[in-house]
């Protein structure tokens, strides 16, 4: 069962929702179509997509952005993969992927060429979008072209080098935040940390019960029995010769055992 928050001291328990915030984010306090940054959070199983505008009272040279008037759009795992597919098209032609993205709710997101705004980069843009068709508020972010870059051919003599700069750095990034999303939802790894954790929680389980043996305490309280049915198919595999059971495929359950126990 769930932990859960009580609020003013009610019986009804809430389960905690944590907003989990990404180092994934991006900002363009210059730009001179929408000075704003984009920003992504995990939060109630979805991805949250946000692009905030910039205060117009920051400095050039330490830019703040007002996150509370942000718009947003929240991907399920569904939605971020197609989003994904979508900006794969656009990275690999940008003309005929041209305004793809993906709605949800009242939010649309879409990537733009950024020529209908004047902007030679590529663009991400967030619409709210009332139930007749109409765009109530929009933001845009514009990615940093020749910005990020790497050091090519330094010479220690005369101090000389290049820049090699990587114009689809955000995209890129972009991309590693939707795949991690929907891949990471599938709670496999979830469930292999959770697998292997078993056998150190079994460890501290014994440690616990002989602590509680000395002490005189009644172990066997919310206990419960392993069901004795077996599968038709291991019928006639015989009972255990360690008095314990046999799984489906006639080899013996441990109620209680360490990794050196099993063969």
């Amino acid at each position: 069962m769930p932990y859960g928050n009580y609020n003013n001291n009610q019986k009804q328990s809430q389960v905690f929702e944590p907003t989990v915030y990404s180092q994934y984010r991006f900002n363009n306090g210059s730009s001179t179509i929408d000075k704003t940054c984009l920003t992504t959070q995990y939060w109630k199983n979805a991805l949250r997509i946000s692009i905030c505008p910039r205060n117009p009272d920051s400095p050039d040279d330490a830019p703040t952005f007002d996150m509370k008037n942000g718009i947003s759009v929240y991907l399920n795992h569904t939605k971020a993969r197609i989003l994904y597919h979508e900006l794969c098209g656009f990275m690999s032609d940008p003309e005929k992927y041209d305004n793809h993205g993906v709605d949800s709710g009242s939010g649309l997101i879409t990537f733009s060429t950024g020529k209908e705004f004047g902007s030679k980069n590529p663009m991400i843009i967030i619409r709210k979008i009332d139930e007749n068709g109409n765009i109530s508020s929009s933001f845009g972010y514009e990615v940093k072209g020749e910005y990020h870059y790497s050091v090519c051919g330094f010479s220690e003599s005369n101090k000389d080098f290049t820049r090699k700069y990587y114009p689809d750095l955000e995209l890129e990034q972009l991309k590693d935040v939707l795949r991690t999303y929907f891949e990471s939802m599938t709670y496999a790894v979830a469930y292999s940390v959770v697998e292997q954790e078993r056998y150190e929680f079994n460890r501290i389980d014994r440690k616990l019960n002989r602590i509680g043996e000395k002490l005189g305490l009644d172990l066997s309280a919310g206990q419960s029995q392993r069901s004795s049915s077996t599968s038709f198919f291991s019928q006639s595999g015989g009972s255990s010769s360690n008095g314990g059971s046999s799984d489906d495929f006639g080899n013996n359950e441990y109620t209680s055992a360490t990794l050196d126990d099993i063969d």
